[in-house]
């Protein structure tokens, strides 16, 4: 039975982001549900410069932090306004759409001792949308809402397992936050803390799955601005450190395509991605439903494939560039 869950968007600054997102949570989440925003002591204040049809909505409440705790400081506080409710972490720079956090909650309590669950998005670490050359192409709210309508009508399959949650739209279960804690702080202001949460979790015997049918838009990095790489660095740092077989942990997934080529490509199926190049030679020519994508998928998928090319080795890459470049000269 699912616990009840808030939803929590920590904000610094970039206020026309953050209310873009504000006003799509507004428009696709539950009545019933609250949403947390969490100025965290911007140089401007976010309360000044709300619209109203957030101040009118009674799901909303609004605080700022007397401080800059950071995003890790931030989400903790989050973690802890409601101590006995599941917690949705958005990005302020993300936009969701249709149905998004039902079928969050859904993925959670799909399968015993889920900690995380994570979605699908233009930009999103390992579990940014794209096959090949292809990706969607979602220009706006409008284009958004449709793939994530026709997401919803394809087949149903099971939540995919990951290595570890990814962080820009995260549904955490309250039971996981009981069993090993919040965020570590070591990890402020931000980048990694989700990791070392998930692997954390993982130990204690849960599980990470991503959401087969959620797909978010999601601008990147611009809460940190040019200090991001340097906290990305010395995240990773520390995450070895703390985690020597966290990199092996990764290649191993990624060496398998599977499960993101079937999530990536239900993406692009539901995005209806055209049949044919487009002018100047940059359009889908391994979309789905293309003879030349549906080609390329089985090979790649075959007995034979497999064993000539293992998935990420060196000579899988070699082969798959080849195959672009013959299937562009002969379409």
């Amino acid at each position: 039975m699912p616990h009840p869950a808030v939803i929590a968007v920590p904000v610094y600054g970039q206020f026309g982001v953050a209310i873009e997102c504000l006003r799509s949570i507004a428009a696709h989440s539950p009545a019933d549900v609250e949403i947390l925003v969490v100025d965290d002591d911007s140089p401007e204040v976010l309360a000044d410069n709300l619209p109203a049809e957030i101040w009118q909505d009674s799901r909303f409440q609004v605080q700022r932090n007397g401080s800059n705790l950071g995003f890790v400081g931030t989400a903790n506080l989050a973690m802890g306004w409601r101590p006995s409710s599941d917690l949705v972490l958005v990005n302020s720079d993300v936009v969701v759409s249709v149905g998004w956090f039902d079928r969050l909650e859904s993925a959670a309590y799909a399968t015993p001792n889920t900690a995380t669950v994570s979605v699908l998005a233009d930009e999103a670490s390992i579990l940014s949308v794209r096959l090949g050359e292809s990706a969607p192409v979602v220009a706006d709210a409008t284009m958004l809402a449709e793939l994530n309508i026709r997401l919803a009508e394809l087949p149903p399959i099971e939540p995919a397992e990951i290595p570890v949650g990814i962080g820009h739209c995260l549904y955490i279960r309250r039971a996981a936050i009981d069993a090993v804690g919040p965020y570590d702080e070591a990890f402020a202001p931000g980048y990694g803390e989700e990791v070392d949460f998930s692997l954390r979790c993982r130990a204690a015997g849960f599980h990470h799955v991503v959401a087969p049918d959620v797909f978010v838009l999601h601008r990147g990095r611009t809460s940190f601005g040019a200090a991001a790489h340097e906290h990305g660095r010395r995240a990773a740092r520390l995450l070895l450190r703390r985690y020597p077989d966290y990199d092996r942990l990764i290649r191993g997934f990624l060496g398998n395509p599977e499960p993101l080529e079937t999530l990536f490509r239900r993406v692009l199926i539901a995005n209806g991605l055209p049949a044919a190049p487009t002018a100047g030679g940059s359009g889908r020519l391994f979309a789905p439903g293309t003879k030349h994508g549906e080609t390329l998928f089985a090979l790649r998928r075959s007995v034979v494939g497999r064993a000539l090319f293992p998935p990420g080795s060196a000579r899988s890459r070699a082969a798959k560039g080849f195959l672009w470049k013959w299937l562009r000269l002969h379409p």
